[in-house]
């Protein structure tokens, strides 16, 4: 009797969809590797910089000083320094998302989806990081004020930043789940 050869067509069916797979996992390792030095040097360009990455510092900071004048603090703003009542903090390039913003952008673009599925990711990305930051400029504050320098700098330097990068991961995994795999097959890359 001889072997059954639908089986044998299985296996190696199921043998090349994994290739594929590992494949794509590459091509969405290599592809996000360029995305992120890609826009860390767009970022880092000196025009840039001026025209985009300090004037947008600058918002998170009036954003911060409006927050915490609606919450009737008493508070100012000079450029990135925002002070309220004896604490004054300075909102540095570091502190105003933007690290957290780019590495989700690389995930969206190194990601396969279609255009509109890349254009949905940068929408709802942008908007949701910025407002995890404004959470943690403005917890930051009241971690200066009531506690001691040490808690403020252990939540500046190790909770908030892990926060925020596990916030735009999660991000970008619900944006995978929701926008492109629910939306049917995989569309081709972009």
């Amino acid at each position: 009797m001889s072997p059954d050869p639908e089986p044998n067509a299985e296996a190696a069916d199921a043998a090349r969809r994994k290739r594929q797979r590992n494949w794509e996992s590459v091509r969405i390792c290599v592809l996000f590797g360029f995305f992120i030095a890609a826009l860390w040097l767009l970022r880092s360009w000196g025009p840039v910089d001026r025209g985009v990455i300090q004037p947008f510092t600058n918002f998170v900071a009036a954003v911060s000083q409006w927050i915490l004048a609606a919450l009737g603090f008493d508070s100012t703003r000079n450029g990135t320094m925002v002070s309220m009542n004896d604490v004054s903090l300075n909102i540095m390039e570091e502190c105003n998302g933007v690290p957290a913003l780019l590495i989700y952008l690389a995930a969206v673009f190194a990601y396969s989806a279609s255009v509109r599925q890349k254009a949905m990711g940068v929408l709802i990305g942008v908007p949701a990081i910025f407002l995890i930051n404004e959470v943690r400029v403005i917890s930051l504050f009241f971690a200066r004020k009531y506690f001691s320098l040490h808690v403020f700098e252990a939540l500046h330097v190790y909770v908030w930043q892990t926060i925020i990068i596990l916030f735009s991961l999660l991000l970008w995994l619900y944006w995978a789940e929701r926008f492109v795999r629910r939306a049917g097959p995989k569309a081709p890359a972009t």
